[in-house]
């Protein structure tokens, strides 16, 4: 894990969009988002949401509302003012009031319905990711176009602090796949759990071969290792060389194999 010890520095994050209403976001070097809003004019800092893993903001915003649209709801307004004016100046007839009463509340709840559908054909869906934004307003440009991909250093998706971001292209997305830790204990786990034994009749197992070849990379004389595992000296050696048991390897051979095919 990096540490990071930078002093924080906020930027504004450009919406190239125009929406009604006021919504602002700031994001930090630090990984960090703060958004502005008419609940949080101070601004309030977010966590967000994850999305494959990554943390992403998802927020809504609305375009302008058309004059058509707002036409619309101004009539039905002007009706239902209309019918609160009536019933509060009926005094004679229960009847007529519980009837004004009634078509008001109709109105009210058609106005909800049309702005409900309004709203609903303006709304814009929106989902941040953190590291992009942070990628986009804190790193140099990218030196071409094919480096629209950003990375994270040390593969963990939720330290987006900028000195762990990078551009990338697709084929350096690819190589750094197999060097995730995750991909290297996969095929470290792999060599113990094949079904069907790699060297049949064996009086070794994998587990028991890991354990030699770590001895051997402590400098463990081979005699002494052929004696705790009930073997000859010629086995160890095999072992040694690569001559027997090939398919076994420790986490440091499949991380530099790993390195060897990223050059």
């Amino acid at each position: 894990m990096i540490h990071h010890k930078s002093q924080e520095v906020w930027k504004e994050f450009p919406l190239s969009l125009e929406f009604e209403g006021l919504y602002k976001i700031e994001v930090s070097n630090l990984g960090n988002i703060r958004t502005y809003n008419s609940h949080y004019p101070d601004g309030n800092e977010v966590k967000g949401s994850v999305q494959n893993g990554y943390k992403c903001l998802r927020f809504t915003l609305f375009k302008k509302r058309s004059a058509n649209d707002v036409a619309k709801i101004a009539l039905i307004q002007d009706q239902i003012d209309a019918l609160n004016k009536k019933i509060k100046g009926e005094t004679t007839s229960e009847q007529i009031l519980a009837n004004l009463r009634q078509k008001r509340d109709e109105l009210v709840l058609k106005r909800k319905k049309k702005n409900e559908h309004i709203n609903k054909r303006r709304a814009i869906y929106l989902c941040l990711l953190f590291h992009k934004a942070v990628a986009q307003l804190f790193l140099d440009a990218p030196e071409s176009s094919e480096e629209r991909f950003v990375i994270h250093k040390d593969f963990d998706k939720t330290n987006n602090h900028v000195d762990n971001l990078a551009w990338a292209t697709r084929e350096m997305l690819t190589k750094r796949h197999n060097m995730h830790p995750k991909m290297v204990m996969r095929k470290f786990d792999k060599q113990f759990n094949d079904a069907k034994p790699v060297v049949p009749n064996a009086k070794l197992k994998e587990m028991e071969v890991l354990q030699i070849k770590l001895r051997l990379k402590k400098g463990q004389k081979l005699k002494q290792i052929a004696k705790h595992f009930g073997v000859s000296d010629m086995q160890i050696h095999r072992i040694k060389s690569g001559e027997n048991w090939s398919h076994v390897k420790l986490l440091e051979e499949i991380r530099e194999k790993n390195l060897d095919n990223k050059a």
